[in-house]
């Protein structure tokens, strides 16, 4: 592996970046997924009123992050109606919404949902399926590349970090002034 093999590396031939490297490769592993449908505990005999106050609060911020979002997309894409404050097919996005949210807790993955970073998709024009379809190709490809940019260390990467959101806030900032950037 390249990333290991350079003398600036954060995955060393030492027993700390050995650490590192075992627990980097269960990131990238596959898991299969008998280990994970049936492998909960139901017996909540013990705490049941614990299980219950999880399981509607967990529910509640779950309904409204996914219809909140929802609809900040579909009315950030402009598909909303104004005078209904509805958008076409609403019914079929939200149960579907629901069924993925369902299906994905139940396999013991993160939620299945309309995530607001959608946003930068709807915003360069993408408002089907295949911008969702392209993005996930992409996050795939991406998996193979892991290890090289891991190769970096944390600390030269976070001055990086710091100054693009200073660029972006300030040009938001400039924006709403009615300054413009370019």
């Amino acid at each position: 592996m390249t990333s290991r093999s350079t003398s600036f590396t954060y995955f060393p031939h030492t027993p700390e970046g050995d650490s590192r490297w075992q627990f980097f490769k269960k990131v990238a592993e596959f898991h299969p997924i008998t280990d994970t449908l049936n492998a909960l505990q139901w017996d909540i005999s013990e705490h049941t009123s614990q299980f219950v106050l999880a399981l509607f609060t967990f529910l509640y911020v779950d309904i409204i992050d996914c219809t909140a979002t929802l609809y900040s997309m579909a009315r950030f894409s402009g598909v909303v109606d104004p005078d209904t404050g509805d958008f076409p097919r609403s019914t079929v996005a939200y149960c579907t919404d629901a069924f993925c949210i369902s299906v994905g807790s139940l396999l013991g993955c993160s939620p299945v949902t309309a995530f607001i970073e959608s946003g930068a998709g709807v915003a360069e024009g993408g408002k089907t399926g295949l911008t969702a379809m392209t993005c996930g190709v992409c996050f795939l490809i991406s998996m193979f590349f892991a290890p090289i940019f891991a190769s970096i260390p944390p600390w030269a990467t976070g001055c990086t970090l710091i100054i693009v959101s200073f660029i972006s806030s300030s040009a938001e900032s400039l924006e709403s002034w009615g300054l413009g950037v370019g």
